[in-house]
């Protein structure tokens, strides 16, 4: 796994630094950190529910399930009309 510099990454190593790009809100790089880590390792748990938060932040998603690839897909927010 490598970082934006080129040089490579421990699992743990690219999961602090996704964790430190996300409390910064690069939420962009945290988000593309966090997909390699879960290339690597899919059921990884702090990067999974991390990707998750991200998503939220950045707009609802869901998970695409019906592809042999896992996706994250945009759909559009639902209004709360209470």
């Amino acid at each position: 796994m490598t970082a934006s510099s080129s040089r490579t990454l421990s699992l743990e190593e690219a999961l602090q630094e996704a964790v430190a790009h996300h409390r910064a809100g690069r939420l962009g790089e945290a988000e593309e950190l966090y997909r390699a880590i879960l290339e690597v390792q899919p059921e990884q748990p702090d990067a999974n529910h991390n990707l998750g938060v991200v998503a939220l932040q950045t707009g609802i998603r869901r998970w695409d399930c019906r592809t042999s690839r896992r996706r994250w897909t945009q759909i559009p927010a639902m209004a709360n009309t209470g």
